[in-house]
């Protein structure tokens, strides 16, 4: 399953990167809006333990953000839609009266 998972993340970060106009145009863009969550990110060789640390953290953070990007801020354009709908039906039935005519 989570192959399943990884491979229509992998298609998404695709779309998304070719919505950004392609590969290398915006390289740190690119990496913080188009990088497959599952993919593995190269690390710096030699690097002491604390590096090392602290690179794993970032390299996590900027996967969060991926998803956040590719996933939270749709979902929640979508539900503000919602919502706005919602709003709007209610204004309108409140307009009329509930009634279709006006």
């Amino acid at each position: 399953m989570f192959k399943a998972v990884a491979d229509f993340d992998r298609r998404y970060a695709g779309k998304v990167l070719e919505n950004l106009g392609g590969s290398g145009k915006a390289p740190i863009r690119e990496v913080l809006t188009a990088q497959p969550f599952a993919d593995k990110v190269e690390r710096t060789p030699d690097r002491d333990t604390m590096s090392a640390i602290a690179e794993e953290i970032m390299v996590g953070g900027v996967k969060g953000l991926n998803l956040g990007y590719r996933y939270g801020l749709p979902a929640a354009g979508v539900t503000l839609a919602g919502k706005a709908l919602l709003d709007l039906t209610g204004a309108y039935e409140t307009q009329t009266n509930g009634t279709l005519m006006p």
